[in-house]
């Protein structure tokens, strides 16, 4: 059971950054560095 919650939380916490890069992301973008952005989070995602 506290897996199962552990991982729902770690879900909710992973929705939540994931609305937050895209925000940044969008800024970025303005600045034409939004590329080398995507590839940073792609790794981070690999990573977890």
């Amino acid at each position: 059971m506290e897996i199962d919650s552990v991982g729902l939380h770690f879900r909710l916490l992973l929705e939540d950054l994931v609305e937050h890069l895209s925000g940044i992301v969008k800024n970025v973008d303005r600045h034409g560095k939004s590329f080398l952005f995507l590839i940073m989070v792609d790794r981070c995602l690999k990573i977890i």
